[in-house]
């Protein structure tokens, strides 16, 4: 009796401990697929207007506030790895290129069908906890909705 208890809970601890569903985390890329406009970005406590171009290989941000003073497209790549099992649902959003090229931005995000939001954190800081981004916290908070294919 006590070995089967013993392997109960050690089956029960290998199962808390298992990474994140895979097929879940698929899923999830399934329903993030397309591109996001925003309704409104806010980095460092200012507002600012972006695009979002998410697929399974990765994130394109497009920053259109530059696009339109500077008569330049602001593009930065990322790849990312979902975890649709936490609460929040969080996001970890690896540089693909440029001075941060392989470092991690950590990121909260919620999906509400054709609503997405995303709160990330500076390079090497912790996950934000809640979605918001205040004056001199480093935290970018998008708000963001599909456009129609």
């Amino acid at each position: 009796m006590r070995m089967h208890a013993l392997v109960l809970a050690t089956v029960s601890l290998l199962v808390a401990a298992a990474p994140p569903n895979d097929d879940a985390a698929k899923k999830e890329i399934e329903k993030l697929r397309g591109k996001w406009e925003s309704e409104a970005t806010v980095v460092k406590g200012e507002k600012h207007w972006t695009t979002l171009v998410i697929d399974e290989k990765g994130i394109s941000w497009q920053n259109n506030q530059l696009k339109g003073n500077l008569g330049l497209t602001s593009e930065v790549k990322f790849t990312y790895k979902l975890d649709p099992t936490r609460k929040p649902k969080e996001i970890d959003l690896t540089w693909a290129e440029f001075a941060n090229k392989g470092k991690v931005q950590l990121a909260i995000y919620e999906l509400d069908g054709d609503a997405l939001k995303i709160c990330e954190s500076p390079v090497g800081r912790v996950r934000p906890k809640k979605f918001e981004s205040n004056k001199g916290s480093g935290q970018s908070m998008l708000t963001l909705k599909r456009v129609s294919p």
